[in-house]
């Protein structure tokens, strides 16, 4: 598929499909991965990352 750096969220259910993934269990878990990201200032504080390695990693995250 070739989307590894940026895929879409079609891509991703194609893989799940691929790995036998319902396509709603597949939704839940990138709902559950982006909540996840959103919060990762909190994760990262509460993991002793430092404040410029979270600036960093937060604008590879978007």
């Amino acid at each position: 598929m070739g989307e590894g750096k940026n895929p879409t969220q079609q891509h991703l259910i194609k893989l799940a499909s691929i790995a036998n993934i319902k396509k709603q269990e597949a939704l839940n878990i990138i709902d559950e991965v982006k909540l996840a990201v959103d919060k990762w200032d909190v994760f990262a504080k509460d993991a002793g990352v430092t404040l410029s390695s979270q600036k960093v990693i937060k604008r590879k995250l978007k």
